[in-house]
């Protein structure tokens, strides 16, 4: 069973907000709200200002309105697909189907821009693999780069008939081959290698060497925090059975970063509306089931402030795609330490993801870059107010995760050491030990 809230075992005074001490039950929030800048918001061509829908409103409501219009919040949908409709998680790669699912990724610059500044860098007279192209853009773009072919495998039946429309529309038929069909299926398997030139019926080690002829494999396989929905997997069989030596894979490397966080504005977006009468009528009580419903159980994905982070970010893990397995992103044990530089509640351990694409070429989904899609993945441990804890205080733990069909189990484990004027002589610092747990299930987000 998930559960969201931290568990503060150490009695009485529980941290410190500067010079102040703060007992359970004391809140610390006011002070991380003091500290909340500007939210970085990317709005959509032509959205309205937030004035002119608040006519009507009761005074009450017209901040907490204007502020949730300024900002879209984010919901952990599947993202990428490679299987056909009579796999086992069928339910899974429908989601692909669905046009507004591409919309999201065709609209995020940052990450489509890189992609196509790579494979410019990368792909001219070289054989091109796109490993789950949706759409097609990756495929399109190798194309007009100069790649002498293109092949194209997608799982959604819908969004490959969307990227053969593409191709066909764009007059790049003689260059781009659509595949449909889900990559580690034995006709998958048969259908490229035909396109490849290649007799798939051998399996001596001297006919698989034969058929390394792919000289890039190109893929937008990350999901929220890099490995949500375990798509590298269908990356790293491609890999093995089609790069040539030598060859390139885009992206070719990427790692995980985290910090810990003050997350202050997404709680009061998720509470705010139910503190506030509605109809004339008291509701407040459903703000505690909003709260655990969207923030506590489950992680929240959102853009969270440089300046609400606690600590420098540290990099946990790194991937190589050229020699990662799929067993790499099933199951990881991460180790943190932190020394925590602001003196503002703490809310739980922001993480995010960074990918090179090419030499000089790559992008981060962090806080201090353009935002992106995935924006971060916040994981909430602590109850609303936060944990209070001051400048020098030591965050220490282990995030680790594994793979639970197409999502993940993800385990956040450590102690907070709370120095400063907390520090007793006899004792020593005061530990505050915490623990969180999410089962990030897609197929139980999606209702089906």
């Amino acid at each position: 069973r998930s559960r969201g809230a931290m568990a503060i075992l150490q009695p009485g005074v529980v941290g410190v907000v500067g010079d102040r001490p703060v007992s359970r039950g004391q809140s610390a929030l006011p002070r991380c709200r003091a500290r909340l800048g500007a939210r970085r918001t990317r709005p959509s061509a032509g959205a309205a200002a937030p004035e002119l829908a608040l006519a009507g409103l009761a005074p009450g409501l017209v901040a907490l309105v204007a502020r949730r219009s300024r900002r879209s919040r984010r919901r952990p949908l599947p993202r990428q697909s490679l299987a056909t409709e009579e796999s086992d998680d069928a339910w899974y790669f429908r989601a692909y189907d669905r046009v507004a699912t591409h919309r999201e990724m065709l609209v995020d610059t940052v990450r489509t821009e890189a992609y196509r500044k790579a494979i410019f860098a990368t792909c001219r007279d070289k054989v091109v693999l796109d490993v789950g192209c949706g759409t097609g853009i990756l495929s399109l773009f190798a194309a007009q780069a100069g790649a002498k072919k293109v092949i194209s495998v997608e799982g959604s039946i819908k969004a490959a008939a969307f990227a053969q429309t593409a191709v066909e529309r764009n007059g790049l038929t003689n260059r781009i081959t659509v595949i449909h069909g889900r990559l580690e299926d034995a006709s998958t398997l048969a259908e490229v290698d035909a396109q490849l030139g290649l007799a798939s019926s051998e399996d001596t080690p001297a006919a698989r060497a034969r058929r390394q002829v792919v000289d890039v494999i190109v893929s937008e396989w990350m999901g929220y925090m890099l490995v949500h929905e375990q798509m590298f997997a269908s990356v790293a069989l491609a890999r093995d059975r089609w790069l040539a030596p030598g060859g390139t894979m885009i992206p070719f490397g990427c790692s995980i970063w985290a910090a810990p966080f003050c997350g202050a504005e997404i709680i009061e977006d998720v509470t705010d509306f139910w503190y506030v009468e509605q109809y004339g009528l008291d509701l407040s009580h459903m703000a505690d089931a909003a709260l655990r419903e969207e923030v506590l159980l489950r992680p929240v994905i959102d853009d969270v402030e440089q300046g609400n982070l606690l600590a420098p970010p540290q990099r946990l893990w790194r991937l190589r795609c050229d020699s990662a397995s799929a067993a790499d992103q099933s199951e990881q044990h991460l180790r943190f330490g932190f020394v925590l530089d602001r003196s503002i509640p703490l809310h739980g351990l922001a993480v995010w993801f960074r990918c090179g694409l090419a030499k000089g070429i790559g992008f981060s989904t962090g806080p201090e870059a353009e935002p992106t899609h995935w924006a971060q993945t916040l994981l909430y441990t602590t109850a609303p107010d936060g944990l209070a804890v001051a400048q020098g205080d030591e965050l220490q733990g282990e995030l680790s995760w594994e793979a639970a069909d197409r999502g993940m189990i993800i385990r956040l484990d450590g102690m907070v050491e709370v120095r400063g004027n907390m520090e007793d002589p006899a004792n020593g610092p005061a530990k505050l030990p915490f623990a969180a747990e999410y089962n990030w299930n897609l197929k139980e987000m999606s209702g089906r």
